[in-house]
């Protein structure tokens, strides 16, 4: 996905977001930015503590790495999946 020139996303950018089962969140200000376009709480896999909280203050399902790093997150990712 990619901001356009007016700082907004296409309906159909929008759409993908609503659709998504699972999300990967690399930063607090990620899971706003996220949380700002859709209503939709997916699943949430989160990073780390405080990327973690900030998803869980807006209304997330969190799966938080227990290790932070992109080992950590890939395997919060497929916990968040069932995996």
């Amino acid at each position: 996905l990619a901001v356009g020139p007016e700082g907004g996303f296409a309906e159909e950018e929008v759409a993908l977001l609503e659709r998504a089962e699972v999300v990967a969140f690399f930063s607090p200000s990620g899971v706003r930015a996220f949380a700002r376009w859709t209503a939709k709480r997916p699943k949430a896999a989160a990073i780390g503590p405080s990327t973690g909280e900030e998803a869980r203050r807006l209304g997330f399902p969190v799966v938080e790495a227990e290790s932070p790093g992109l080992e950590g997150l890939f395997a919060a990712l497929l916990r968040a999946l069932g995996r």
